[in-house]
């Protein structure tokens, strides 16, 4: 195999044009650092943009493409012809782009390709058995990272009885972007009936992201990621499964403590079949153990289906038919209600009198196990009061408990098929030992910490880093955050001005930042108050206010930015104060407001920025500021003098149009208390103000700028 060592594009198209499959053409990062591989009608290219060369000759794209450390190869029209043609020609590291379309996998594998003592000879759709990154791409050769564009589909066209339809043997693995679809054969041409396995994963380090797997054509799906750690097969360890639609569960076994630990299934969701969503196997020793918690994988933000009237969400199962009592104090009581909060609506838990969860029977469908015991999450409420026993206590995924008492009449509403009195459950109770715990909170590397009744007990509580999530619905009181902590609304991620903003989560009343927080972020909130942020003035000492409705009529300044370093107030709508929408009296460092809709109120100002003793600098972008007297009023007083003060306001809208008329404040305005305003701000100013758009009557100012050395009487400067 040879090797072109190429630095321009003349020696990239001679190289091209006498490369063979399974060469290596190594790029100069310093001469092709800006080029990409990237999609064209004739398959794949290398393109800076401007300047084009196809993979055009015999060998076409079934070379290996080396720049730096990093290797590629491609799959797709004049690359490698399917995706396991490629994973055989890779030495290990490389990265696999898998152009859209519909790949048909599969052939006899022998036990030494397989790596794994566990796995046996046979025909497999797919076998990744080298460290290396499946990477599936869009029409132009972008890498895909939502499992809702997957455009490259692999179809398995052999099942292995033994480990299914695709298989991990090597450690390492990543897979992202892509869609399977298991075999409906086995390796003998028999039809598969019945269940089915569709990842069988053998290596550590596997990470399989955005990505779909779908239902056998001919088979129900018993599991569509299977972690396996028996046979003599490799624990499994650091693996990753998140942002995926599954069909079919994300089972594990584990011998001993710390074999299903360490994996994590986070943002997905995942429908399961025979089995519950996430199926977990373990030795009774586990189960019994005060340490089960850290045997166990991080389960969060997952949307967990079920099928067929399935009774359970998760299930952590005993692999051999332990008596109920031996196990009756096990250590998985504080993880499971940890899950039941960290995900969606997905069920609820049984606790018996004692407050462990109920230990429940249950059989393997696979048949290879006899009846054994286990717990878990139920898939619905209904099936939880199906099994319980008087004394219970249920706990929904809402943090909602509920308690069984004795006996007495069912609510028909309530009543499930069969009698409840037959079983000792009785009824619901709705009085005021219900206790709603809505706000969620996470560590920093996105593990569960707890639910609270309100924010302020979930911040009062939280550690450097944390993030607290808060759905929707009301939240009275007022807020004070003194640490660096983010908080997520229900409508995080979209701008306050957007139409497809859901029911909001909204603080009812005032919001303020201490002086200890460092740094502290707040997105999708509506916040019917106001909010003041009094970081100190040091590096890095800022507020990232984002996404939120700040309806501040109430108050004398909607949001007031008494001091900080880099705050940033971005893409939110601000109903200002009786005096300012945004308020900024004492200096302003690396200040950003870009992307917000501002309406000051009747007589008064969208943004007032003071000048303080050292440097001051404020970017005031892409904004649409409405009403009041001022659009920003600039007050120099002894500031804004320094060597680094600067002021941009550029791409702003300032006033509307009204029936084709305009309409809207005047539009900046810049005063000194006792001097004239200084000529370098002058001068900035100017000509930043020349990129604004002003939809503002004739009887406004004529002038995008207005200077005065007197703080002027703010109707005056209308006329």
């Amino acid at each position: 195999m040879a090797r072109f060592e190429v630095s321009s594009i003349v020696q990239l198209s001679h190289a091209i044009g006498r490369a063979a499959p399974l060469d290596t053409i190594e790029l100069n990062p310093a001469a092709f650092g800006d080029w990409t591989l990237a999609l064209c009608e004739s398959g794949w290219m290398l393109t800076n943009g401007e300047d084009v060369v196809p993979f055009a000759s015999a060998g076409g794209a079934r070379v290996r493409i080396k720049r730096g450390r990093f290797a590629t190869l491609l799959v797709g029209d004049n690359g490698h012809p399917c995706i396991q043609a490629a994973i055989d020609a890779a030495r290990g590291g490389e990265t696999i782009l898998i152009a859209p379309g519909t790949y048909r996998e599969g052939r006899v594998f022998a036990a030494d390709e397989l790596l794994q003592p566990g796995m046996a000879a046979a025909a497999y759709g797919l076998v990744v058995n080298k460290s290396v990154t499946l990477q599936g791409v869009a029409d132009d050769g972008t890498p895909i990272t939502d499992r809702d564009k997957v455009s490259a589909t692999a179809v398995a066209l052999f099942h292995s009885a033994h480990s299914g339809s695709f298989a991990i043997a090597a450690a390492g693995v990543t897979i992202r972007g892509l869609g399977f679809v298991p075999a409906s054969r086995c390796c003998d041409d028999e039809v598969v009936r019945g269940i089915t396995r569709v990842f069988e994963v053998h290596g550590e380090r596997f990470n399989l992201l955005a990505s779909v797997v779908e239902r056998g054509p001919t088979a129900r799906a018993l599991s569509a990621v299977h972690f396996s750690g028996r046979g003599g097969c490799a624990p499994v360890r650091n693996a990753v499964i998140s942002g995926n639609l599954l069909c079919g569960s994300i089972s594990l076994e584990g011998a001993t403590p710390g074999e299903c630990g360490r994996v994590v299934i986070r943002d997905n969701d995942i429908v399961g079949d025979l089995l519950p969503p996430v199926w977990i196997s373990c030795d009774a020793s586990v189960l019994a153990s005060p340490q089960a918690e850290a045997a166990m994988p991080v389960v969060d933000d997952n949307t967990l289906r079920t099928r067929d009237g399935a009774r359970f969400s998760m299930v952590v199962q005993c692999d051999d038919a332990a008596a109920p009592a031996a196990l009756a104090h096990h250590g998985l009581d504080g993880y499971l209600s940890r899950v039941l909060d960290a995900n969606g609506e997905i069920g609820a838990v049984l606790l018996d009198a004692s407050g462990s969860s109920r230990m429940a029977a249950m059989a393997d469908p696979t048949g290879v196990r006899k009846a054994a015991y286990g717990v878990g999450i139920y898939a619905s409420t209904q099936a939880a009061m199906g099994a319980a026993r008087a004394g219970d206590t249920l706990s929904t995924s809402s943090g909602i408990r509920r308690g069984f008492s004795t006996p007495s009449p069912v609510p028909a509403a309530l009543a499930p098929a069969r009698d409840l009195s037959e079983t000792g459950v009785l009824r619901v109770l709705h009085g005021d030992d219900g206790v709603v715990r809505p706000v969620r909170l996470f560590d920093g590397t996105g593990r569960p910490r707890g639910a609270y009744p309100n924010i302020q007990a979930a911040i009062d509580l939280a550690r450097d880093g944390d993030r607290i999530s808060v759905p929707a619905g009301p939240y009275p009181g007022d807020l004070y955050i003194g640490r660096p902590i983010t908080l997520t609304g229900a409508n995080a991620g979209k701008a306050g001005s957007v139409d497809g903003r859901g029911v909001e989560a909204a603080i009812v009343g005032c919001v303020v930042i201490g002086s200890q927080a460092t740094h502290v972020v707040i997105d999708g909130f509506a916040i019917i108050g106001s909010v003041t942020t009094e970081l100190a003035a040091e590096a890095n000492q800022h507020l990232a206010l984002r996404n939120c409705v700040i309806d501040g009529r109430d108050m004398s300044s909607a949001i007031a930015v008494l001091s900080g370093s880099g705050t940033s107030l971005a893409n939110n709508v601000i109903l200002g104060g009786v005096d300012e929408a945004i308020y900024v009296p004492y200096g302003f460092e690396d200040l950003a407001i870009t992307g917000n809709r501002i309406r000051a109120a009747s007589g008064g100002v969208a943004i007032a920025l003071n000048g303080g003793a050292g440097a001051d600098s404020v970017r005031i972008f892409g904004n649409t500021i409405l009403g009041g007297d001022y659009g920003v009023l600039i007050e120099v007083d002894s500031g804004l003098e320094q060597a680094g003060d600067f002021i941009t306001i550029a791409g702003n809208q300032f006033g509307e149009l009204l029936e084709g008329a305009p309409s809207g404040a005047p539009v900046v305005a810049c005063v000194h208390a006792d001097a004239p305003v200084p000529a370098t701000l002058e001068r900035s100013l100017g000509a930043s103000l020349e990129l604004n758009t002003y939809n503002v009557p004739l009887t406004t100012m004529r002038a995008d700028v207005r200077f005065e050395s007197r703080k002027p009487r703010l109707h005056e400067a209308r006329r």
